[in-house]
């Protein structure tokens, strides 16, 4: 399916590897599809390892994550709990909220994030995609990931936010080079640090105005219940949207460029088929979701179908298993682009499913078209992955060449 993200290995190697599956090496990395599809072959959807601190379980399989994910009171988002290890980030709304808290802010949300709210970001974004694709054609040569998705999805997010367009960058690299340890610790510390300094003063500046634009004006003036959102929880939102949904789509999209640069029958299927674009969009989002797992805290001692899960440890959702259980999907290993249901849960179940999926959604689907319209030849050796893909599988680099 794409060669860096599998291999030859055989079932007796990735078992043994799953038993202390270890999700951040190189093993998991060059076996990510493989081990996906041996987790799905297992009569057992709940294992644990040893690794990381002092264990936790990892969940796969569709029913097993949905049972997971909607027991919301016992497998909470405790703040540092989503990735494992632990790791020091900044607390994220709603993310990192449960109860009382999170049930407000969605409320206060969830209408700015419907089908029809993000439909008025349509028109923006296709000029956006235009724009850049066709400076970038007067170069010949440029970088799928770096010189496309990054701008694309960046002036996206800003104009969502009410933040300067034009400022893209001051945000989206480093959250880009901390997601992939790019650069020296040094360096990303301090790029960390210049990104929440300038979340918290941009903040600060537009709440104070009566009439800030984008979601932090529309949450600066919301009131539900007699309840207001206070300045702090805004920031802690507008952290969440930006290192939550930047490189998310992003990475989809990568994984789809080299896809289709090295199926070229594939592509023309899409050309000679332009309706098969929104299926082939969610496709994309099944085969390569970007998100792949995401962790819980077990705020109780926890038993599901005979599987113990202790007080205290982390669990994890291997999300992208369920999107090839075939009891989601038929034919999971398959790249189908004209499915009759195209389904897949790379936006996660519960109440803590993705509050943008149908932003990024709508981003992938004109990105895609325009992809598949781009007659152009990958630069195979600039290809880079990230050496760890526990958080985000993605190419990094996407170097090509226009036909």
């Amino acid at each position: 399916m794409l060669k860096e993200f599998s291999s030859e290995s055989q079932p007796g190697e990735l078992d043994m590897f799953i038993e202390d599956l270890d999700h951040h090496s190189e093993f998991y990395r060059r076996n990510y599809f493989n081990l996906i599809e041996r987790l799905n072959a297992r009569e057992a959807k709940v294992t644990r390892s040893s690794r990381w601190n002092d264990g936790f379980s990892i969940v796969a399989g569709y029913e097993m994550l949905r049972k997971v994910a909607t027991d919301a009171t016992r497998f909470t988002n405790l703040h540092g709990f989503r990735v494992v290890p632990r790791t020091v980030m900044p607390l994220l709304y709603p993310s990192d909220a449960d109860g009382d808290d999170h049930a407000f802010m969605r409320k206060v949300l969830n209408p700015m994030f419907f089908p029809k709210r993000m439909a008025a970001f349509h028109a923006g974004v296709v000029e956006d995609v235009d724009r850049i694709l066709g400076e970038l054609r007067e170069r010949g040569e440029f970088d799928w990931a770096t010189d496309f998705a990054q701008p694309v999805t960046g002036r996206v997010t800003m104009r969502l936010l009410g933040l300067p367009q034009e400022e893209w960058a001051e945000y989206s690299i480093p959250i880009h080079n901390a997601a992939f340890c790019i650069g020296s610790v040094e360096s990303r510390l301090a790029g960390g640090e210049y990104f929440a300094r300038k979340v918290h003063e941009e903040v600060h500046r537009l709440v104070a105005l009566p009439d800030a634009p984008g979601l932090i004006g529309h949450l600066a003036r919301a009131e539900l219940d007699g309840r207001r959102v206070s300045v702090e929880d805004i920031e802690r939102f507008v952290l969440n949207i930006i290192i939550g949904g930047l490189d998310t789509t992003q990475a989809t999209f990568s994984c789809a460029a080299v896809y289709l640069g090295r199926n070229p029958d594939r592509q023309q299927e899409l050309r000679d088929h332009p309706e098969r674009i929104r299926s082939a969009t969610l496709e994309f989002l099944r085969l390569f979701g970007s998100a792949p797992m995401t962790g819980r805290y077990n705020a109780e001692d926890i038993e599901i179908d005979g599987h113990r899960f202790p007080q205290g440890e982390a669990t994890v959702l291997f999300w992208a298993t369920g999107n090839f259980d075939a009891a989601l999907v038929e034919r999971p290993m398959e790249v189908d682009f004209n499915r009759a249901a195209a389904r897949n849960i790379t936006f996660a179940a519960g109440p803590h499913s993705c509050l943008g999926q149908h932003l990024s959604k709508m981003e992938l689907e004109i990105m895609v078209s325009r992809l598949a319209k781009t007659d152009y030849e990958l630069v195979e050796d600039g290809i880079v992955v990230p050496d760890d893909i526990s958080s985000t599988i993605a190419y990094l680099h996407v170097p090509c060449r226009f036909g």
